[in-house]
């Protein structure tokens, strides 16, 4: 049986992958390299981790400057070295 903390993490997720899905279509129609838009929306999946589990329980669109300051200029360069992608 899921917890409630899991359950509210797989609820986010799931609110956030169309987020994902409309980006990553527009960075395709916008005719970028797939590598590059591959590796812009695992960066920016990347962030929704950092969302759940650093900041407990937020949705992307719910993200400020805040977030995004503390993602690049603390959590995101000591962790992108050991992240592997789901």
């Amino acid at each position: 049986m899921m917890s409630n903390y899991d359950q509210k993490v797989k609820k986010i997720r799931a609110h956030n992958q169309p987020i994902l899905d409309e980006f990553q279509s527009w960075l395709e129609k916008s005719g970028l390299a797939p590598k590059t838009v591959k590796n812009h929306v695992e960066n920016i999946d990347f962030f929704t981790k950092y969302l759940v589990y650093y900041e407990p329980l937020s949705k992307l669109d719910e993200a400020d400057d805040g977030d995004v300051s503390s993602f690049l200029g603390d959590w995101f360069p000591t962790r992108k070295c050991v992240f592997k992608p789901d």
